[in-house]
Formats: structure tokens, C-alpha cells, sequence
């Protein structure tokens, strides 16, 4: 009821205005009562204006507090009300008239305070109360000691206008009630409104969210099947068609060539297997199906095996300083061995011909950095933020386009050990694609799971 009490005490405040109209209609009565009872009506129309002004000083201090403290208020507002009754019962103790007209024109100002006090106090029923029943049971003393036979009537005439006041007291106060009952459901409806809205405005954000994201796993599935029909096309078609001449005329070919044919079949061939591998691997990193499992790996030997596994007739791929410390590196050997061949394939792929890529490790902190350079072209600005993301492919390949995942790959190896992957300016001119990999006690190591999309959007804008 804290809201129904602000509000009544609100409405009791205003009541101050109704304390002026009756000073002013005191001094009206005390002008007609005047020639009747010269000493009482002075005496009573003091003692009222004096009371009115109190009450109005009174309810302006009342004010002050209201807010904080409607209930305190609304009594206090109750006893201010309560002299103001005493104040008007007076009239008939005070100033004293033989004649009924000027009998009549005192009842007629009590009945007259009583509807001030039904209209202003209708807000609550103690402050009502508190200024009726004082001007009443005085009034009904001064009429009953009256001499002459209209006493009795002057007396229920004034329980009768009391009454009626009472009533119409009681009819504002419950029209008060309901309409505050309206507005506080109203305001509830409101406030239901404003959280539909609000629920309505989310499930909003999650449809678009689900149709951006549905928009985006098409696009993705389009990017697959071109990647696939792309990629593996192009390997295979080569692949059939020497295996054909081959078997039709390898009596007609010279050793050198038979030899020659051989390997670019075997080349095509590790293409393709490199390519599906990639699509296998990115296809079960969406199912959480990778672990890493760390373990002592000689990093210096798998940079050799890496550089030995790519033919250096088109670009001069090389070892670099690989310094990583006497201490032992921990990492997973098959993933880092991924990375290598992804970040190798991926220079070669993306730089022309005669490029150098130099293959390379070293510490940083309790951090081991594998690092691949290439004197090439450089990375272009719009896709150094995007570059390691899924199926994203750049326009520059010179040899074979990749299925678009290597390096979404390389970052994601790179997570599964805790670490991160970016790219930076090479040194000798192109770019350099960097790996970390924490160095962590194998005891206290577990195997790390793939991180979240959070972790990975986290880790991408570090990058």
C-alpha cells in the first residue's frame, strides 16, 4: 500500500487551498454575525484565522517529509486537520445569537466545513474523521445549549449534514481507491508491455542471429563443395591422364621421363590426400573430436622432415635457425607437424614463382615460436584480419588454389596447445606466418580441448 499512501498524502497536501477558502468564508460569516455577537465573533474569527494559518504552515512542513514517509505524514496531516475542526466547532460555543436566521447562518457554516473536509480529506478516512467528529460534538454542544425550541432542530440537522458528509466522504474515497487500483494495474500493464518488448527484441536478435549464422553454414557448405570440386578436380584430371600415357606409352619413354611422370603423379596424389585431410580435420574439429596430447618432440628434426617433404623446383623452400633452447619442447608432434606443412603449402601456394620460404623456430618466453617466411608479395590489407579463418582463400595462388582451411587449421592446432597464430611483415620482405606454443611441464599438462568460439574470437583479436 506504500503507492496508495504517496498518493493519498499528495492529495492531502492539497487541502491547504481548502483551508483558505474557509478563512475567507470565516470572515464572510464573522461579518453577518457580527451586529448579533460583537465579543464572540471577534474571539471566534481570531481563533479561526489563526488555526487556518497554522494548518497552512503546518501542511507546507508536512510536505517536506511526504515522500519519505507518506504513513507518518497522513497522521500528522490527521492532527493538523483535528484543531481545524475545533477551530469551526467553536462557532456555536463562542458567538452566541437568540435569533433562528442567525442560528441557521452558524449551521450553514459548519455544514459548509464539513463538505470542505469530505471533499478535502477523501483520501483518508483518520483525516476526515479527525477534523468532522471535533466541529460535530462541539457543535452539537453549543446548538443544545441554545435557549429556545430550535435547538433540537439545529442539533439533527448538524448529525444530518455530518452524515451526508460521511457519505460523500466515503463514495470519493472508494472512487479514490479504484482509480488507484486502475493506475497501478495500468502501470503494470506497462511495465508487462516493456518486458514483452524487451523478450520480443531478443527472440528478434536470435532469429537474425540464427538466420546470419544458417546464412553463414551455406555459405560455408558452397565454399566446401567448390573447394572439393575445385581442388580435387584439377589433381585428378592430371593424375588419370598420365597414368593413361603411362600404361600407353611407357615402352616409348626414356627412364628420365617414366621417373619424371612418376613423381608428378605422386605430387598430385599427395595433393589431394593433403587437401581431404584438411577437410576431415576441420570437419571433426566441429564435433570437438581433436585433442592435444603433448610429448618431447625433437622440433629441429621435424623442420627437416617438413622441408624435405616439399619439391623446391618452383620455390627454394629451406631451413632456417631453429634455436629453441637446451630445455625439451612439449607439443603434440602430429599437430605441429600439420602446422608446418600448412604454413610451407600455403607460401608456396600464395607466391610466384622462385620465391624462397625459409622454415624456422625459436624461444620467446616460456613460449616456443615456429615461424615460416617467404620473400613473396606480402599479404594483402583487406584479409590480414580475415586470413586465418575458415574458407577463406585468397585470390594470389600461383600454383594450386587450397581447400581454404589450412590456416583456419593452423590457428586452431595452435589453440589446442593453448597457443595463438598471426601473421606479421617478414623480414626478408614477405610475410611471415608465426605459431606459439606454450612450454608447459608435462605432469601439469592435460589434453586441451578445442577452445570456445569466445576463446578464439578473443585470441583473433589479439592478433
Amino acid at each position: 500500500m506504500g503507492g496508495l499512501d504517496r498518493r493519498r498524502v499528495a492529495l492531502l497536501l492539497s487541502a491547504r487551498y481548502g483551508a483558505m477558502i474557509a478563512m475567507a468564508a470565516s470572515m464572510v460569516v464573522a461579518a453577518f454575525l457580527y451586529p448579533q455577537d460583537e465579543g464572540g465573533t471577534i474571539v471566534w474569527l481570531t481563533v479561526r484565522v489563526v488555526v487556518s494559518l497554522g494548518m497552512i504552515a503546518a501542511y507546507i512542513h508536512v510536505e517536506r517529509d511526504a515522500t519519505a514517509d507518506p504513513a507518518r505524514s497522513i497522521t500528522k496531516f490527521s492532527i493538523i486537520t483535528g484543531f481545524g475542526g475545533v477551530a469551526w466547532g467553536l462557532l456555536p460555543v463562542l458567538v452566541r445569537p437568540e435569533q433562528p436566521e442567525w442560528q441557521a447562518i452558524m449551521l450553514f457554516a459548519l455544514v459548509g466545513s464539513m463538505s470542505v473536509l469530505a471533499s478535502g480529506c477523501s483520501p483518508d478516512r483518520r483525516a476526515f474523521l479527525s477534523g468532522a467528529l471535533p466541529e460535530v460534538s462541539i457543535g452539537l454542544i453549543g446548538f443544545a445549549t441554545f435557549d429556545g425550541s430550535y435547538s433540537v432542530v439545529l442539533c439533527l440537522s448538524l448529525v444530518l449534514a455530518a452524515v451526508y458528509a460521511y457519505v460523500i466522504f466515503a463514495e470519493s474515497n472508494r472512487v479514490l481507491i479504484a482509480s488507484f487500483e486502475a493506475d497501478l494495474k495500468n502501470e503494470n500493464l506497462v511495465v508487462d508491455l516493456e518486458q514483452h518488448r524487451a523478450d520480443l527484441h531478443e527472440i528478434n536478435e536470435r532469429l537474425h542471429a540464427l538466420v546470419e549464422r544458417q546464412s553463414m553454414t551455406l555459405e560455408e557448405r558452397d565454399a566446401l563443395i567448390a573447394a572439393v570440386s575445385h581442388d580435387l578436380r584439377s589433381p585428378l584430371a592430371a593424375v588419370s591422364l598420365m597414368s593413361q600415357t603411362l600404361a600407353q606409352r611407357s615402352s616409348m619413354m626414356t627412364e628420365d621421363q617414366r621417373r619424371e611422370m612418376a613423381e608428378r603423379i605422386s605430387a598430385d596424389a599427395r595433393h589431394t590426400v593433403e587437401v581431404l585431410a584438411d577437410l576431415a580435420s576441420a570437419q571433426r574439429l566441429k564435433v570437438q573430436d581433436v585433442a592435444a596430447t603433448r610429448s618431447p618432440v625433437d622440433l629441429s628434426a621435424l623442420v627437416d622432415a617438413v622441408v624435405r617433404a616439399h619439391p623446391t623446383e618452383t620455390h627454394r623452400v629451406r631451413r632456417g635457425e631453429v634455436d629453441v633452447g637446451d630445455g625439451p619442447v612439449t607439443a603434440d608432434r602430429v599437430l605441429v607437424s600439420r602446422i608446418l606443412e600448412n604454413l610451407v603449402a600455403n607460401a608456396i601456394k600464395h607466391t610466384p614463382p622462385g620465391t624462397e620460404v625459409v622454415v624456422g623456430a625459436c624461444r620467446s618466453g616460456s613460449d616456443v615460436l615456429v615461424h615460416v617466411d617467404d620473400d613473396g608479395p606480402g599479404l594483402p590489407e583487406p584479409i590480414q584480419e580475415t586470413v586465418f579463418d575458415a574458407y577463406v582463400r585468397g585470390a594470389s595462388a600461383t600454383v594450386r588454389p587450397g581447400s581454404g582451411v589450412g590456416l583456419f587449421l593452423v590457428r586452431t592446432f595452435a589453440h589446442l596447445h593453448g597457443g595463438r597464430a598471426w601473421w606479421e611483415p617478414s623480414s626478408i620482405g614477405g610475410s611471415r606466418f608465426v605459431v606459439s606454443l606454450p612450454q608447459t611441464p608435462l605432469d601439469d599438462t592435460a589434453p586441451v580441448l578445442r577452445p570456445s568460439r569466445s576463446a578464439e574470437a578473443t585470441s583473433s583479436e589479439r592478433q
